[in-house]
């Protein structure tokens, strides 16, 4: 998972060492004896795996527990709008909204560092999945008000025969329970149980705590088939660490019925070929686009993609909508440029003025706006993330020099409120900060600013 409760947190890739620097504390900020600054301390420096060459500490000013990314790029704290530190940006540094959700706790969701995943609702709402590439959110729910998702009978003595209907005995309360004979030894239950159970005498108190919900929160990449220098290639899927094997399918029949390795070859009859990646975990992509052969050929599966491969390509357009070619487009007054990915379409849509990029939008895999991006003589000016709604979730500034001066964006609440609200208008907690140190906070008509080590309120 990956979520740090202690005080280390070894990067994954990189090597350096987060640290949580304990002089600075939960409410340390306010009034001794208070707690009349409404945010929470934390101070992390960075060190190397041996303890050496600590770093000045940079400053996150809500308690929270904290990750790395899967690819060791971001340093991500949680309890609060998801955003992270660049793990190799020079002190003071930048904490960057990387998508549009408010999390609790935070973690990676494998090795590539696009997906992020989250806790909401203090650990009981939905999982949430953000894809870092157009700065989404996928929300995940467990089970709707009518059914399960993935539902797999015959588990902890049901019976998988069993009709589900209403006042029907699903499962007996027997087959939840520790047996007689391992409960004399047995110390003093959970905490969590006490307090549920209460009576000491409920055979409740008795109950296993070992239920585990296996939530799925993305498929394998899909992987490609390309014909070139007289055979066929298998080019693994964008992510595809855990990928235990391919599925070979000849005019949508199995080849075979054994997975075909990264490394193998195989010889191939004149039909229409589609693959799919298999995980270790028995997760299977969806399959990639068909090739058509002809005549007989080999194919060679890959271990990683060819240096001449891309999954996205430029597609450059004049103000009117027609293909240009990119001499074309820098010498145009406007111009834009689409990145076209293999499986998911248009992902990026740029805006172009006289040679210079002026404005980018990330895309959602509807086409809508997620991550805007505002350039001013091709620096970034400013950074945006918008719900599917195209309503406004957060806003950051920066200076000439690459610092954010400001920042404004929502905030996570224990019930999963994603925005502070008042008089049914969304007040978003601001930040203002000089060269990535924060120096004055605001909320609506609550103004606090640093002076020093402390925070003040400001008339």
């Amino acid at each position: 998972m990956g979520v740090g409760y202690n005080s280390l947190l070894v990067n994954p890739r990189h090597l350096v060492i987060v640290s949580r620097d304990h002089h600075f504390r939960t409410n340390f900020f306010a009034t001794p004896g208070t707690t009349d600054i409404p945010f929470k301390a934390r101070h992390f420096l960075d060190l190397g795996l041996a303890g050496e060459n600590p770093t000045t500490s940079y400053t996150c000013m809500e308690g929270a527990h904290f990750a790395w990314s899967g690819d060791g790029e971001y340093f991500l704290p949680g309890n609060g709008p998801l955003r992270g530190r660049k793990w190799n940006e020079p002190f003071p540094a930048n904490i960057h909204f990387l998508a549009n959700i408010a999390v609790g706790d935070v973690g990676p969701a494998g090795r590539s560092g696009r997906w992020i995943v989250g806790s909401t609702g203090g650990g009981n709402g939905p999982v949430r999945l953000a894809d870092l590439r157009s700065g989404e959110v996928i929300a995940y729910k467990s089970k709707t008000p009518t059914s399960f998702r993935g539902l797999t009978r015959g588990l902890q003595g049901t019976n998988p025969k069993t009709p589900l209907r209403t006042d029907r005995m699903l499962i007996s309360l027997e087959s939840l329970l520790l047996p007689p004979e391992k409960r004399t030894a047995q110390p003093l239950r959970p905490r969590g149980i006490r307090d549920a159970v209460k009576n000491p005498n409920s055979p409740l108190m008795w109950q296993r705590s070992t239920n585990i919900y296996v939530a799925v929160v993305r498929h394998p990449d899909r992987p490609c088939l390309r014909a070139r220098d007289g055979r066929v290639e298998l080019i693994p899927g964008e992510n595809h660490w855990e990928t235990r094997g391919y599925r070979v399918l000849r005019n949508g029949e199995k080849l075979r019925s054994a997975l075909v390795a990264p490394g193998a070859t195989l010889a191939l009859e004149p039909g229409i070929y589609t693959v799919a990646a298999v995980e270790w975990s028995g997760l299977e992509s969806l399959p990639s686009l068909p090739l058509e052969l002809r005549g007989g050929s080999t194919l060679a599966v890959l271990q990683k993609a060819p240096a001449d491969f891309r999954w996205t390509a430029e597609r450059w357009l004049s103000s009117a909508g027609q293909p240009i070619s990119e001499a074309q487009a820098q010498r145009a007054p406007e111009a834009a440029c689409q990145a076209v990915h293999l499986y998911d379409g248009v992902i990026r849509r740029q805006g172009w003025r006289n040679g210079q990029l002026a404005q980018q939008d990330d895309l959602n895999g509807n086409g809508q706006p997620i991550r805007r991006l505002s350039y001013e003589n091709a620096i970034l000016a400013k950074r945006e993330y918008l719900d599917r709604g195209g309503n406004l979730v957060s806003t950051e500034l920066f200076d000439a020099e690459g610092f954010i001066t400001y920042s404004a964006g929502q905030r996570s609440y224990p019930q999963g409120q994603p925005a502070w609200k008042r008089d049914g208008a969304t007040v978003f907690q601001e930040w203002f900060s000089e060269r990535g140190v924060p120096v004055r906070w605001r909320r609506g008509s609550r103004n606090l600013i640093k002076q020093g080590d402390r925070w003040i309120k400001q008339r």
